[in-house]
């Protein structure tokens, strides 16, 4: 009888486990199902681009080539320096990246032509099976009409400045008379 009863234990505990590991496979599933739904919605907005540990192109999607006036079969295994000015072409930049250090901010970049691009995002690294930096991934945003704007905007106000400095300066300080002095 004690026999039995640990076949039926044995069986029930034997069902269970399959009923977690199949609710575990739908959860895995439903996550899976949701980091492609997000990766599919940043490679819609974002210009996304995957580099080599020494900076050479592996891929980028169309955003990224739109931004930067490229084909794929332009940039595929060339050098990220072929984006960056070229006192902007830092080796520091990758050293950080292979130790694993992520680069964000904003960042001067080249187009094709040599046409001036301001981006904004961040260029991670991406670990392998070991937990070592193996690749770079690049997320970036097209600021360069902001920056423009930016920069339209500080010379309007520089322009503005001066022109007040000139007025200012071209009046008599002697010849204003307040109403109290007319009185007096």
């Amino acid at each position: 009888m004690a026999n039995g009863r640990y076949v039926q234990r044995a069986a029930a505990a034997r069902r269970q486990a399959e009923d977690v590991e199949g609710s575990m496979v739908e959860v895995e599933a439903q996550d899976l199902q949701d980091l492609r739904g997000q990766v599919a919605a940043v490679r819609r907005t974002q210009a996304v681009a995957e580099f080599q540990l020494d900076g050479t192109l592996v891929t980028a999607n169309d955003n990224f080539l739109r931004t930067f006036g490229y084909s794929l079969d332009e940039v595929q295994g060339r050098s990220h320096r072929m984006f960056a000015p070229a006192a902007e072409a830092d080796e520091a930049f990758w050293a950080q990246l292979r130790a694993g250090t992520g680069q964000s901010g904003e960042f001067h970049r080249l187009g094709k032509d040599g046409r001036d691009l301001w981006v904004m995002g961040t260029y991670q690294p991406m670990a392998d099976a070991r937990g070592q930096a193996s690749r770079v991934i690049a997320y970036l945003s097209d600021i360069s009409a902001v920056r423009r704007d930016a920069a339209e905007l500080q010379r309007r106000l520089a322009t503005t400045e001066a022109e007040l400095t000139l007025r200012c300066e071209s009046m008599n300080p002697t010849s204003i008379v307040s109403a109290s002095d007319k009185k007096g």
